[in-house]
Parts: structure tokens; C-alpha cells; sequence
């Protein structure tokens, strides 16, 4: 979600967060962070949403031979703008062969299709500054852990700061995860970040209850 500024009431879906759910053994749905990635499936953006969808892709799904080809080929079976369509790494795929990775994602990002990418749960991992710099990214997000005692622990408002900092200073969107309530979404508003994800803008829905369904496809 693009959170509203001061003055404002409203605010506007940017992004489609896409994951796969079931019933816990009491018949509840778990919240985000306990779903499985959309990983072995690309969730491509339905006809007429303006928002991006994002799909997260596995260390093992995206080190595949055939990685580049599989998605270019979905693209063009479904027929959607692949410029809606963020595929989400974690730090860890970076860990397993950056020369790779770096690679994979020129081809797709710098081809026809523009494809943008994500990386997840920035700052918990051991992704390096200096590759940071190589990997074509379009946009960082903050992980949740960092959101949940930010007003309690300074270390953790310190964290975000400079990763917000860092984003724009690599002309990088930045994306705040885990965002319950009104204080933290103000607080991250002041610091420049105003895309922000979590509860406060809304629960997790089932793709039937969504204004728009996304396609998703085998990859």
C-alpha cells in the first residue's frame, strides 16, 4: 500500500503481495508470515490491475538452467505486461552464486520484458553492500521484525533509518513489511517511506475476494 499523507484518508494499492495459504488444524487461515511463497508458481497480474504482483522465487527455482527461459515463456502464454510483474529474492539466493544471479536478472530486467525485482526481508540476512550494488534492483523490503518493537528499541529505529537512507540513495523504492498500526505507518511516512504492507491497511485475502484475480501459472 502507498500510505496517505497528512491531510489524507486515503490510500492507494501498489503492490499484490502473492502467497500460498491453508487452514490451520482449527480451521484459521494464518496471517503472512506463516504462508508459503508463491515459490514454484509466477503470479502474473490480471487483466486491467494497475498494480504489481509480486512472486517470490526460491534459490532453487531461480539457479535453474532454465530459469530465464520458463518466465519469458509464461509471459508470453499469458499475455500480461511483464512490467507489473516483481519477482522477490531473498538475501540467501545471493549467497549460492551472485556471478548467477546477477546474470539471470540483466537478462530478464534489460530485455523486452522489464521485469522488476525485490529484495526480501532486507537486513536480516548476509547480503553485502558491495553486492548490493551490482544486482539491478528496483525496489528493497524492510523486514517485519524490524517494525515490531521500533518504538521500544533504538537499534531497530536506527536499522530502518538507514535503510530507507541507503534506498534512496540508490534511487531504490523501499517497502516497509509488518505495518500494524497507525504510529509506525507515520513513522515510517516522516522518514520518506510511504509504501508500507500489513495489517493496518487490510488482513490477508483468499486471490476470490481480491477486486481483481491474479493468473497464476506453473513455472
Amino acid at each position: 500500500m502507498e500510505s496517505p499523507g497528512a491531510g489524507s484518508a486515503v490510500a492507494r494499492c501498489l503492490y499484490l503481495d502473492c502467497r500460498r495459504n491453508w487452514p490451520d488444524r482449527a480451521h484459521r487461515r494464518m496471517g503472512a508470515q506463516n504462508c508459503l511463497p508463491a515459490t514454484g508458481r509466477v503470479v502474473a497480474p490480471a487483466r486491467g490491475q494497475q498494480s504489481a504482483s509480486g512472486s517470490n522465487v526460491s534459490p532453487r527455482q531461480f539457479h535453474h538452467p532454465d530459469f530465464v527461459e520458463r518466465v519469458k515463456s509464461i509471459v508470453s502464454e499469458t499475455g500480461v505486461n511483464p512490467r507489473l510483474l516483481e519477482l522477490e529474492i531473498t538475501e540467501g539466493l545471493l549467497l549460492l552464486d551472485i556471478e548467477d544471479t546477477i546474470s539471470k536478472m540483466e537478462k530478464l530486467k534489460q530485455s523486452e520484458l522489464g521485469i522488476g525485482f525485490t529484495l526480501d526481508d532486507f537486513g536480516i540476512g548476509y547480503s553485502s553492500l558491495a553486492y548490493l550494488q551490482r544486482l539491478p534492483l528496483d525496489q528493497l523490503k524492510i523486514d517485519r521484525s524490524f517494525l515490531v518493537n521500533i518504538f521500544m528499541n533504538k537499534n531497530d529505529a536506527a536499522i530502518v533509518r538507514s535503510i530507507i537512507a541507503l534506498a534512496h540513495s540508490m534511487s531504490l523504492k523501499v517497502v516497509a513489511e509488518g505495518v500494524e498500526t497507525k504510529p509506525q505507518r507515520d513513522f515510517l511516512h516522516k522518514l520518506g517511506c510511504t509504501s508500507c504492507q500489513g495489517y493496518y491497511f487490510g488482513a490477508p485475502k483468499v486471490a476470490k475476494d481480491l477486486p481483481f484475480i491474479p493468473k497464476t501459472t506453473g513455472a
